[in-house]
């Protein structure tokens, strides 16, 4: 079995979309879905929440409902710390990060870097590095590619059981708006040091935060994994100026 926390507060209309998302992805069967609710103080919108969820199309799905308002940065803590103690391998996704229908086959195909001390995380997203439409002509076997990056970036992210130990240990767990850093923040510039992430140069993950999120400009996407059309390939191949390509694929590099 493998494992998806989804952290959600809200927004029920997005979580919606979100596990829409997830039930294109062939590989969906073979999850367990944890989801943790951070109440609103809405009961209404809670009750929708709570009843989405257990609509989700997944193998198992675990609904951790807190009894208080306890702010993102604990919310996503505490859920990952339940994931991670029946999992060694875990894909973290807001309530608002859609995932395009081959997200799952990618993050499983990253998992292997896991073997590798200089890789952090595994991300789904991919904007504004790699190619984007504009002038510049699309690079050939785009889709295919994947390389390192020197960022954390949360729109859809993986990583394994040593990894989360370190990230632990000093997760902020205030409200960021009292002085705490945002739990993105001191994962990209604390606790993940000089080591990369893993990110596709066409993103499989998308951020529609907009309503009560930060929706900016710089994060739409209007080519992605999930765009009408976009065939999605059969393997990955890991390329990237900072990562020897013979050496990477060589089996015993693992």
């Amino acid at each position: 079995m493998n494992c998806i926390v989804i952290n959600a507060w809200r927004r029920p209309g997005y979580l919606a979309e979100v596990l829409d998302s997830l039930t294109r992805c062939t590989e969906i069967g073979n999850y367990t879905i944890l989801v943790g609710i951070n109440p609103c103080g809405n009961e209404e919108i809670t009750m929708e929440l709570l009843s989405i969820c257990k609509l989700a199309n997944a193998t198992a799905t675990v609904i951790m409902l807190r009894t208080e308002d306890v702010g993102a940065n604990l919310n996503v803590l505490l859920s990952l710390e339940y994931a991670f103690e029946l999992f060694d391998y875990v894909i973290h996704l807001q309530d608002d990060t859609p995932v395009a229908p081959d997200a799952l086959r990618y993050f499983e195909w990253a998992r292997q870097f896991g073997r590798d001390p200089n890789v952090f995380t595994v991300t789904g997203y991919r904007h504004p590095r790699g190619w984007m439409p504009g002038p510049s002509p699309k690079p050939q076997d785009e889709h295919v590619r994947v390389g390192p990056s020197h960022f954390f970036t949360c729109y859809g992210w993986a990583t394994w059981r040593d990894r989360w130990h370190e990230m632990r240990a000093n997760w902020p767990t205030n409200y960021w708006t009292q002085g705490t850093p945002a739990w993105d923040t001191y994962l990209c510039y604390e606790a993940r040091k000089d080591r990369v992430e893993i990110a596709p140069y066409t993103a499989r993950t998308r951020h529609i935060g907009v309503e009560g999120g930060m929706g900016f400009g710089h994060k739409v996407l209007p080519y992605w994994a999930g765009s009408a059309g976009f065939v999605a390939p059969q393997g990955y191949v890991l390329s990237g100026e900072d990562v020897d390509f013979e050496k990477a694929n060589d089996p015993n590099r693992w």
